[in-house]
């Protein structure tokens, strides 16, 4: 949908010019600026059907086991219900779907939107979560968190979207990840070192996002130097062929030019495989286990000592509660 239209060898330091090609925007080179701003995340409108996941976060645990154990403050889930982040093809049956009926690469998930939809923490102090991917944008005096409860809330239902993306990706980036990805372009150029005898080369495939692009800067007069060294007409006009030869040289610079573009987008995925999200305490106080602003202790009673108070609110089981939608897409 996007290709480079600018000459490798233009200039250094211009940037790459993209034009929009096969898009349903309107016109023919219509500006994506129009539709989106260039540095806005995507969102659930722009696709007509993105994928969606409820999920409950939960841990349960007293303050005390919270603070003792090591990594009890993490909630993820099993591994063998991760494929369920998958897309599922399924017409029949659907709830016995297995590997070759789910589409998606959990490694290359790109978040929307996250909306709580329903909280509760019983425990005696305010707490917050934090997950990977996820700006903490709400602000406490103490902290950011991605969202955070009161202390001894009950379960209710509760409507905020708590989204904000650590790394943005545009419209541009996600349709150039479209057309190619890291491991296609690896595949569709391919290099042959240079021995004694022969000079290096490169081998582009046809019909593939660099072998368009290498017609585009071709015809832009890039590379006039290298063109001696090539038959540029079995470039334009391949036929049954499936490859081109190009000069070393070409290949590289070629190669690098598409693959910035799609690095950056690759950079901003999360892998569902590992998501995951932390509770941490949210009211000033880092300790689990510490008695400090506690919610709900007796102070100064002559009946029983305030000390035995907190050391039985510190062992009482608690339970943070959050019911989630996460929708994302995956490549």
């Amino acid at each position: 949908m996007y290709r480079n239209t600018r000459s490798i060898e233009s200039g250094a330091g211009e940037a790459a010019e993209y034009e929009e090609v096969g898009s349903d925007m309107e016109g023919e080179h219509s500006d994506l600026a129009n539709d989106i701003s260039v540095q806005e995340h995507l969102k659930p409108k722009n696709f007509v059907k993105a994928q969606e996941a409820l999920i409950d976060i939960d841990i349960t645990s007293t303050p005390t086991k919270l603070a003792q154990t090591i990594g009890s403050n993490v909630w993820s889930i099993l591994p063998s219900l991760t494929k369920e982040f998958k897309q599922n093809m399924a017409l029949k049956n659907r709830h016995l779907a297995g590997e070759k009926d789910l589409a998606g690469n959990l490694n290359r998930c790109i978040p929307l939107h996250m909306e709580v939809l329903q909280q509760k923490n019983t425990f005696p102090y305010f707490m917050g979560i934090r997950i990977p991917g996820m700006m903490n944008a709400t602000l406490s005096k103490d902290g950011q968190y991605v969202h955070r409860v009161p202390p001894d809330t009950p379960t209710m239902m509760v409507k905020e979207n708590v989204f904000v993306p650590q790394n943005v990706v545009n419209q541009y980036m996600y349709k150039n990840y479209q057309l190619c990805t890291l491991e296609e372009l690896a595949s569709d150029i391919t290099f042959v070192p240079k021995t004694n005898k022969k000079p290096g080369t490169a081998h582009v495939q046809v019909g593939s996002l660099a072998y368009e692009t290498l017609l585009d800067n071709l015809a832009n007069g890039a590379w006039q130097e290298e063109l001696p060294h090539i038959e540029v007409e079995d470039i334009f006009e391949p036929g049954r062929n499936h490859t081109v030869q190009i000069t070393e040289r070409m290949g590289r610079q070629l190669f690098s030019k598409l693959e910035g573009p799609l690095k950056e987008a690759a950079s901003s995925f999360i892998d569902l495989n590992d998501f995951n999200a932390e509770i941490v305490r949210a009211d000033g106080y880092e300790a689990f286990d510490s008695p400090k602003g506690i919610h709900g202790a007796i102070i100064g009673s002559e009946i029983v000592p305030s000390k035995k108070l907190q050391q039985t609110r510190m062992m009482t089981e608690a339970c943070f509660h959050i019911k989630a939608r996460l929708i994302y897409i995956l490549f």
